[in-house]
């Protein structure tokens, strides 16, 4: 999923309303959103190494280990700045950038969705299969080498229930950003 995906859907989980109904303020709400793209920061490497972006789920920074690693990160620095409860969002905001990542390989598990290969390791380091889907795609890589042109195309074109599901997402995290909005205006 691209980046506007994922922003969507950290926005609509900051919007998740806690006790008494009470939402976060901006400076909360950009926190959760920032843990929502936290992981595609590494989307720029694998360029200085000849690659497409789309392999940087092959790296460690984008695992569930890694989420575990940017949460603590978070933790320590904000701790004292943001209240409790929006480090459950923050949580909710990485997990969801996973999810959203591997929802085409699931898709293509079940037949909705053209196969590719997965796209988070859950279990990294001691997940076998990336070691496997490593060497396969180097070896395909070196045969049919492909660019960045060519990811789009497939998100675009190859997978596209994947591309129709952030559309959703980012019209309905826009409907919601005006209701609040709207909702904020009237009681002022």
């Amino acid at each position: 999923m691209l980046p506007f995906g994922h922003l969507a859907a950290s926005y609509l989980i900051s919007q998740i309303p806690g006790k008494n109904k009470q939402i976060l303020n901006p400076k909360e709400i950009f926190v959760v959103l920032l843990a929502g793209i936290m992981f595609d920061f590494d989307f720029l490497l694998p360029n200085l190494f000849g690659y497409p972006g789309g392999t940087h789920h092959f790296f460690a920074t984008h695992t569930p280990m890694a989420g575990i690693i940017y949460w603590l990160i978070m933790w320590i620095i904000l701790r004292k700045l943001i209240r409790p409860r929006v480090f459950f969002l923050i949580a909710l905001a990485l997990l969801s950038h996973l999810v959203l990542d591997d929802l085409s390989y699931w898709l293509g598990l079940i037949g909705w969705e053209s196969r590719s290969w997965p796209q988070i390791f859950w279990g990294y380091p001691f997940d076998s299969r990336r070691e496997y889907w490593i060497n396969y795609f180097f070896d395909h890589y070196q045969q049919h080498p492909y660019t960045n042109q060519d990811v789009w195309d497939s998100y675009f074109f190859r997978l596209p229930k994947l591309y129709y599901l952030e559309i959703l997402l980012v019209i309905w995290a826009i409907f919601v950003f005006k209701v609040r909005k709207r909702c904020h205006l009237h009681k002022k």
